[in-house]
């Protein structure tokens, strides 16, 4: 099968999960639409003194806004999901890499997006 025709069907596959899927090697992005989706995608997680940390490619700013989307913005800037997960965004000051930070009760994670 042509990588072309590969990558197609990753594609699709990777919308309809809500996931990222690789060909060739490369993530491809697919729409994240929760911060489940979004820690899925960035598949293999590594311990951090904060907690897991993965990474994705993207646009920082479009994933978190449909990650966020039914959330509620709090005065201090950051969404409370109806489930309770809260979610932020900020530059890493160590790498300068767009960070969404995913607080869900006892589990904690950045994600880092390279564009």
């Amino acid at each position: 099968m042509p990588t072309k025709k590969i990558g197609v069907v990753a594609r699709a596959v990777g919308k309809r999960l809500g996931i990222a899927a690789k060909v060739g090697g490369v993530k491809i992005l697919a729409q994240f639409n929760s911060a489940e989706s979004l820690i899925r995608g960035a598949g293999e997680l590594t311990k951090v003194k904060a907690g897991l940390q993965g990474f994705v490619k993207g646009d920082g700013s479009a994933i978190f806004k449909s990650i966020t989307n039914g959330g509620t913005l709090s005065l201090k800037g950051y969404y409370i999901m109806p489930n309770g997960t809260i979610i932020s965004k900020y530059f890493s000051s160590t790498s300068g890499e767009f960070t969404i930070f995913i607080n869900q009760g006892s589990d904690v994670y950045k994600i880092r997006i390279n564009p």
